[in-house]
């Protein structure tokens, strides 16, 4: 009687939606991500050992300088202190006032020295100059420098060769940055520099948009854990894998919870776990989104009581892509094959893992030349995997042979997408294609979002 209720619900659902396009699928997606950002959740729970909430993207934290990078800041950072502190010599040299080269035509009597972390309390009398260390601070009384290079001692006269004026070779005090001067905005991406930066201005820790929680339920009777003995008809679960791999790339935190059985029943039993367990921001289901009678992550999510906000997008491969409200967490079905679901993480997965962390997501799109010609018109948007070159600053898309959506070799060896927009094709060899530079797609890696602004994919 279960198995027959549930095949009712999947024959409804079956026969309730069309396909959407990629451009809808994906504003649905970041309308929900955005609209349960302006509702503020509370945060709390597992995901979430702060409390706190914060704008945008949801939630914040605050980590340690060697732990931002790749984290988006999500409050703009003031310097707690000038830099320089003080005024300084950026060079090794001597210093002194730069008037006195007139008056004292014989040279300069050297009568100290400041190393750099000294704070001299006296400096040099008229006609006299002090060593200095690069970084050492400018002795008192004194308004120049010059390098050891430009100087001819004799004893401890020093004669200098070039000529210098007052303000030579000195860094003033805040030069670089005065306090309270902005150091970091909000939604940028961290990097090395950035890191640099928050630390000469006083900051050991920075607020960050907390990495969203990613779960991960992977479906399917076939599928085995990787390492295990493999029985008759069954595979192992790399989707598992990789998808956790892809999110850590796009700046989320995954959960996998292992496999479920092809059952309604289960996979809800595992859905209905992670809710209360761990209140993930996000839900990625793979498998079990198509036609058959053994596709039922889409009923299992209906027990659930959970809201379809579509299924089957136009798009190849990943057209059974399917997405759900359940209560305010959204749940994206992706296909059980591999290529597939990495496709589709890409298109429409990795711009609501950009939304929940505050930046907005761009492909990296180039125009280039193709070497190997792609089939007849589809009404789907096609991605093909291909390896992309530029010499002499042409770029060439190689369309690589194993394009089958449960195939992965071929994705393995490509670095971008060639995609052809619905109902055009064929496409001949040289002809010129728009392709994504995959490789590109991170957040954690940096902002990698140089996009053709002349591109119809740039208004995303």
């Amino acid at each position: 009687m279960v198995r027959e209720a549930y095949g009712e619900v999947v024959h409804q659902l079956n026969n309730s939606q069309h396909l959407i396009s990629v451009d809808e699928a994906r504003r649905t997606i970041l309308a929900q991500v955005r609209g349960n950002d302006r509702e503020g959740e509370d945060g709390t729970g597992p995901t979430n050992p702060s409390g706190k909430a914060g704008k945008p993207g949801g939630r914040e934290e605050q980590v340690e300088l060697l732990e931002a990078r790749g984290r988006v800041s999500i409050r703009p950072v003031f310097a707690a202190g000038a830099a320089p502190p003080f005024d300084r010599s950026p060079l090794d040299g001597y210093a002194f006032t730069a008037a006195d080269l007139a008056l004292y035509p014989d040279g300069l009597k050297v009568t100290g020295e400041v190393a750099a972390g000294a704070a001299p309390e006296s400096g040099p009398g008229h006609g006299e100059a002090w060593r200095v260390a690069t970084g050492a601070p400018l002795p008192p009384g004194c308004d120049a420098v010059v390098r050891f290079e430009d100087t001819e001692s004799r004893g401890d006269i020093v004669h200098v060769r070039v000529p210098v004026h007052s303000g030579d070779n000195v860094a003033r005090r805040g030069e670089d940055f005065a306090v309270g001067s902005l150091l970091l905005p909000a939604g940028v991406v961290i990097r090395a520099q950035h890191i640099g930066l928050l630390a000469a201005g006083g900051h050991p820790q920075v607020w960050v948009c907390r990495k969203p929680c990613v779960a991960i339920v992977s479906t399917g009777d076939e599928l085995v854990e990787t390492g295990r003995p493999l029985g008759p008809g069954q595979i192992w679960n790399s989707n598992r894998f990789a998808l956790a791999a892809a999110i850590v790339e796009a700046g989320g935190r995954p959960v996998t919870l292992g496999t479920c059985p092809d059952s309604a029943p289960a996979i809800a039993k595992s859905l209905r776990r992670l809710l209360v367990g761990y209140r993930p921001d996000l839900i990625l289901t793979t498998g079990g989104a198509s036609v058959g009678e053994r596709d039922v992550c889409r009923a299992a999510v209906a027990e659930l009581g959970g809201r379809e906000l579509f299924w089957r997008v136009a798009m190849k491969p990943g057209t059974p892509a399917f997405a759900a409200l359940l209560g305010p967490r959204l749940l994206i079905g992706l296909s059980g094959n591999p290529a597939a679901a990495l496709t589709t993480f890409d298109v429409l997965v990795r711009p609501a893992l950009a939304a929940f962390l505050g930046v907005k997501w761009r492909p990296s799109v180039v125009r280039a030349i193709l070497v190997n010609g792609v089939g007849k018109p589809s009404s789907l948007r096609r991605y093909y995997r291909a390896l992309l070159t530029c010499s002499g600053g042409q770029w060439r898309a190689d369309v690589l042979p194993g394009q089958s959506p449960g195939a992965l070799s071929g994705m393995a060896r490509a670095n971008g997408l060639v995609v052809v927009p619905e109902g055009k094709g064929p496409i001949q060899s040289g002809e010129p294609v728009e392709a994504w530079l995959t490789t590109d797609l991170t957040i954690d890696g940096g902002e990698t979002f140089a996009v053709d602004p002349t591109h119809p994919l740039a208004s995303w």
